[in-house]
């Protein structure tokens, strides 16, 4: 058996395992319960505006949209991660089995194909699309999970996709579309700042539909997830790196999905660090012996390399925080402590560490003027100790050792 430790880093989703696919993912007991709904060859129903791309033998992936089986009135929210939280896990299983999965393989044969062509123009819609699909093969798994992308329920592989009305584009996306002279940061950022949601973005970004024409590419959904919340940060970054430094030492908190949040924000210049304890029991740690601590960090400067600790949580939880100074028009150095609970045993994505730490913020805090006191109330309800979190923590060391040095600074 592989290490405990290894699965918690790679969260079934690089398969360092060397596995073809996640033995974790393969045997979540929840696949069991989950009602198998009989799917007929014919769709005619509301997409939900995007499409999903895989990421297995890229370029080579699968692509399609996603189809509704049920009115779109009926599970309003079941695409738009930024309105789930407080939804139990239960209620997130149900409206995402009602989710259908329709793909193709992308190959040179279908890059100019209707197939590629409607799936795009359904992803680039503000609003649900009228689709009908004729289906070739329906596979029988009946929710799949990641744990980067929300889960998804039954798919299958498409042989046709009509559009039964006139989609509508938003004029912003109709132009950055359009202009193949603009980079797909500046879309982002574009996009962004127009108001449109970190969900809208990944899609058009993962539709390949932003950036200079002869670089545009078709992007795995779980990769251009953590690509919007990295670059979008970067872009938020540059307005918070010349802003005032914060006064006091603040402290806020989140609990939800048996997972607990600790958000402390420093006075300090910009810095950011994760660290995250997998409880045994949970689903990435369920032959772990003790709690398993891992952690990403940067500091001014940012970082040069992926954070494969933490991975694409660390970005998500980096943009809420981006998102909180840059409303505020102020600079921290930030550490993020993620306690995930042995109840934690479903994975649902990285959107749910985006809306944790963004609930959090939108709480008032807890004001100390001591890091060792906000660390001590910080822990009140967790189950790690202090001296566990601090050992692991590169920020604390560093923060520490800057303030020693500054008592002797006249």
């Amino acid at each position: 058996m592989k290490h405990p430790s290894l699965c918690v880093i790679c969260k079934g989703s690089r398969l360092l395992c060397g596995e073809r696919t996640c033995p974790i993912l393969l045997k979540l007991p929840i696949l069991k319960s989950v009602k198998r709904i009989k799917i007929s060859r014919d769709l005619f129903s509301e997409s939900p505006p995007g499409v999903f791309v895989g990421h297995y033998n890229y370029p080579n992936v699968s692509i399609g949209p996603l189809i509704s089986l049920e009115p779109i009135s009926k599970v309003a929210d079941i695409d738009e991660t930024d309105r789930w939280f407080g939804k139990s896990i239960h209620e997130i299983i149900r409206l995402r089995s009602m989710l259908f999965r329709s793909s193709f393989n992308l190959s040179r044969e279908t890059l100019n194909t209707k197939l590629l062509e409607n799936s795009l123009l359904i992803s680039m819609a503000s609003k649900p699309v009228l689709t009908s699909v004729k289906l070739e093969k329906v596979y029988s798994t009946p929710i799949s999970f990641d744990s980067v992308s929300a889960p998804w329920g039954a798919s299958g592989k498409i042989a046709e996709i009509e559009i039964d009305e006139n989609p509508v584009i938003h004029p912003k996306v109709d132009y950055v579309h359009g202009d193949t002279d603009l980079n797909s940061l500046e879309a982002m950022r574009l996009l962004y700042k127009e108001g449109f949601s970190v969900g809208f973005i990944t899609r058009i970004l993962s539709a390949g539909l932003i950036g200079v024409g002869k670089n545009r590419r078709i992007v795995p959904t779980r990769w251009s997830i953590t690509a919007v919340d990295s670059n979008i940060s970067n872009i938020l970054l540059e307005e918070i790196k010349t802003n005032k430094l914060i006064e006091d030492i603040l402290l806020f908190k989140s609990s939800y999905l048996n997972n607990e949040f600790r958000i402390i924000l420093l006075p300090a210049a910009w810095a950011f660090e994760q660290l995250e304890a997998w409880s045994p029991g949970s689903v990435w740690s369920q032959q772990a012996a003790s709690p398993i601590i891992i952690g990403d960090f940067e500091f001014y400067d940012g970082r040069k390399d992926y954070a494969s600790e933490v991975a694409g949580a660390y970005y998500a939880a980096r943009l809420a925080v981006c998102e909180y100074l840059y409303r505020i028009r102020r600079q921290a150095a930030v550490l993020v402590l993620r306690e995930i609970r042995p109840e934690y045993t479903i994975p649902v994505g990285v959107w749910q560490i985006r809306e944790n730490v963004r609930h959090a913020l939108k709480n008032p805090p807890l004001i100390y003027n001591d890091l060792d006191a906000a660390l001590k109330a910080a822990c009140i309800g967790l189950n790690i100790s202090l001296n566990d979190w601090i050992s692991k923590s590169k920020l604390y060391s560093f923060f520490k050792k800057q303030r020693r040095l500054n008592e002797f600074i006249f």
